[in-house]
């Protein structure tokens, strides 16, 4: 303790002993490293003696000034850029001006010594959650509504606060559709009307039947004033066709010849709320009547058969429907962050169905994961803020999610990523996560499945979800989505459903989740792609 005993660090390159003796600093000659980096301004000195061997050794830890030495294998960014660290629990973010890229850290160590605590999602929980759901829940009616209740009361069960943020909306109702062939035999066929086409006259439109097939341009040539039956639903693009080849009605084949009792029945389409060259109607809006389209309907395959097979040559089509005003609400729950409050993750699923069917795999399944999740993070809150979100009336357009981002508008800056889970559960499949923002963030998210070891590839597009209503406004969006069939069917019901997969989905989302609800610094810029920005003002219309 006495100045005998001192130990200074003198002459950028010494050691002294009180007033004694001076030890010169030794380099070894191949560091060039070192060489380089005393040629800076030393800015604060740490001294340190070790016992190695039982010899005593002394060191000098310097804080150089200035920007580091380049070292001489530079495998992350260029000479002279600076690139940014980011330590996590199991995993180092490395960022340059053009590279994101995470490390594992301790790859030795196993991931269930890494869990974070996913062992308490349970499948069977979300099974049993999703039992009470086994009925149409389709936007607006009274199947949603008590969905919803269901919904807040098990989140009441767990103490989450929640509340309901109800909207109205329009939607178009078909009440009568009929396909007569008049010539040359007479015989009614079963047929679905189309939304959003033209009503008839109570008489129906009369006309010469055409089969054109895949409405190509040749079998379109001699389309104009018929009423033409098509291979596929019709969509925007043939719709475009069918337009400009003045046809007067159409007929679309849906079905398929193996296809028994309730399922001759064709299921129902609508045509695009907003087409080139009509007045732009906004969300959960439509116009008093679209009378200005053609009028069409769906038949099923076996009676298409027929029709091509008996000669029909002339028919009769009806269709009359109208606009009705229905409402439907979003389900939501927050869990407050810690010392990152401020910052925002949602998570999402929609819970109405299709008329066809209860819709457990289509989207039920998405939100007993959320739920899930949700009973996780009440137990380990996180650093930043979650949104758990149930939307309503998503198989009308997207039309939860799109009053959600009106209502919280003023919040959305403070949005950093939306995980939104949209079919899911099946047990034969593979997962795919649709990244709508930035590559990067697919690198990021392949990273994470990789630690906890979970099979998942990526797509870095727009995605036929509420995750797009995120992307539109600027917010970096996901969608879980697992192979499967049975979607918008009578068939897609919880038996289809399994255990095994609803937990692995939701453990794979969960981790996700935990790490950037948690991690110091988030690890990719909220922006989407301008491209995406394109693509989604022309998805909304």
């Amino acid at each position: 303790k006495s100045g005998k005993t001192t130990l200074k660090y003198i002459g950028d390159c010494c050691i002294q002993f009180g007033k004694g003796n001076i030890y010169p600093l030794v380099i070894k000659k191949k560091d060039h490293y070192a060489q380089e980096a005393l040629t800076h301004k030393v800015k604060y000195v740490r001294l340190i003696r070790k016992t190695i061997r039982r010899k005593r050794r002394y060191f000098a830890q310097l804080i150089l000034e200035g920007t580091p030495p380049k070292t001489k294998h530079l495998k992350y960014g260029k000479r002279d850029q600076r690139v940014g660290l980011d330590e996590g629990t199991s995993t180092i973010a490395i960022v340059t001006q053009n590279e994101v890229s995470l490390k594992e850290l301790a790859p030795e160590v196993t991931t269930d010594e890494k869990s974070t605590g996913t062992n308490e999602i349970s499948g069977k929980r979300q099974m049993e959650f999703l039992a009470e759901f086994d009925y149409i829940r389709e936007a607006g009616s009274v199947g949603e509504e008590k969905a919803a209740t269901i919904i807040q009361k098990t989140l009441n069960s767990f103490g989450v606060e929640n509340h309901l943020e109800e909207f109205c909306f329009e939607t178009f109702q078909v009440k009568k559709a009929k396909l007569t062939i008049t010539e040359p035999y007479a015989k009614e066929y079963i047929v679905t009307g189309y939304g959003r086409c033209a009503n008839t006259d109570e008489n129906g439109r009369n006309a010469s039947f055409l089969y054109v097939e895949n409405a190509d341009e040749i079998s379109l040539a001699n389309a104009r004033g018929k009423i033409v039956m098509v291979n596929d639903p019709v969509r925007k693009e043939l719709y475009q066709k069918l337009v400009k080849a003045g046809v007067a009605g159409f007929i679309s084949i849906v079905g398929s010849p193996l296809d028994e009792g309730v399922d001759l029945t064709p299921r129902a389409y609508s045509l695009p709320k907003n087409l080139p060259g009509e007045e732009k109607k906004a969300a959960g809006k439509e116009a008093a009547n679209y009378d200005n389209r053609i009028p069409g309907v769906s038949i099923h395959y076996k009676d298409a058969v027929e029709l091509v097979t008996r000669g029909a040559a002339k028919a009769c089509l009806s269709v009359e429907q109208e606009t009705v005003a229905r409402t439907s609400r979003n389900v939501v729950a927050r869990i407050k962050g810690t010392d990152k409050a401020e910052e925002i993750l949602t998570l999402t699923a929609h819970y109405d169905s299709v008329p066809e069917g209860p819709g457990a795999y289509d989207n039920m399944s998405g939100a007993a994961i959320i739920m899930e999740l949700c009973r996780y993070f009440k137990e380990h809150r996180p650093r930043r803020t979650m949104e758990f979100v149930w939307f309503g009336a998503e198989e009308k357009g997207l039309l939860g999610s799109q009053n959600y981002i009106k209502i919280h508008e003023n919040e959305l800056s403070a949005h950093r990523f939306n995980m939104n889970v949209d079919l899911a559960g099946q047990l034969v499949g593979g997962t795919v996560a649709g990244v709508t923002g930035d590559a990067s963030v697919c690198s990021i998210l392949t990273y994470m499945a990789h630690e906890i070891g979970i099979g998942m590839s990526t797509k870095n597009q727009i995605w036929g979800s509420d995750s797009n209503t995120f992307a539109w406004k600027g917010i970096p969006a996901m969608t879980l989505n697992r192979d499967g069939f049975g979607m918008h069917t009578r068939h897609d019901t919880i038996a289809l459903l399994s255990d095994w997969s609803l937990e692995r989905s939701a453990v794979l989302l969960g981790y996700i989740a935990d790490r950037l609800g948690n991690i110091e610094s988030f690890p990719f810029e909220r922006k989407v792609p301008e491209e995406f920005i394109a693509q989604l003002n022309e998805y909304f219309g």
